[in-house]
C-alpha cells in the first residue's frame, strides 16, 4: 500500500522471462509503465536507482524442513520483509498426519522469519485444498 491507502502497482518477474535477459532495460521501463513493486532477484541496487520496491519474494525449507538463515539474508538484502515458502510437493497433503507436519515446520519457520523482523507466508496451490473426506475435518 502506498501512504495515502492507494495499493501499489506490482509485477512479478517471472512472468517477463523473455524480457528478463535485459535487467538494466526492464527494470526503468517498468517503472516508467507505473509499476512500483516487483518480486526480487538480486536487484537492490537497479531497484533503489528506479525508485522501485521489493516486499516480498519466494524460499524453499531446507532438506531439514527449515528456513534457511542464507534465503532471508538474500531477501533482507534489498529489503524484501516477507518470505514466501513457494511451493510443498502434493504429496505433502495426502493425509491429515502430513498436512499437520507441514503446518508444525511452516509454523516454525514463521518464528524464525520473525525474529528476524520478517512476516512468513505460503503460496498455495489446488493440491492443498483438496480436503479429505476421512480425516474427519
Amino acid at each position: 500500500m502506498t501512504l495515502d491507502g492507494l495499493p501499489r502497482l506490482g509485477v512479478q518477474l517471472s512472468t517477463l522471462r523473455d524480457s528478463i535477459k535485459d535487467l538494466n532495460g526492464l527494470i526503468p521501463r517498468l517503472a516508467a509503465d507505473g509499476f512500483e513493486v516487483v518480486k526480487p532477484d538480486d536487484l537492490a541496487k537497479l531497484l533503489a536507482d528506479n525508485g522501485m520496491v521489493a516486499p516480498s519474494g519466494h524460499v524453499s525449507l531446507g532438506r531439514d524442513g527449515r528456513l534457511p538463515d542464507a534465503s532471508l539474508d538474500a531477501l533482507q538484502a534489498i529489503g524484501v520483509d516477507t518470505a514466501i515458502v513457494a511451493f510443498m510437493p502434493p504429496d505433502t497433503f495426502k493425509d491429515l498426519d502430513g498436512v499437520t507436519r507441514i503446518a508444525e515446520k511452516l509454523a516454525a519457520a514463521a518464528q524464525h522469519a520473525a525474529a528476524r523482523g520478517m512476516t512468513l507466508g505460503y503460496h498455495n496451490h489446488f493440491w492443498e485444498l483438496a480436503v479429505s473426506t476421512e480425516w474427519g475435518v
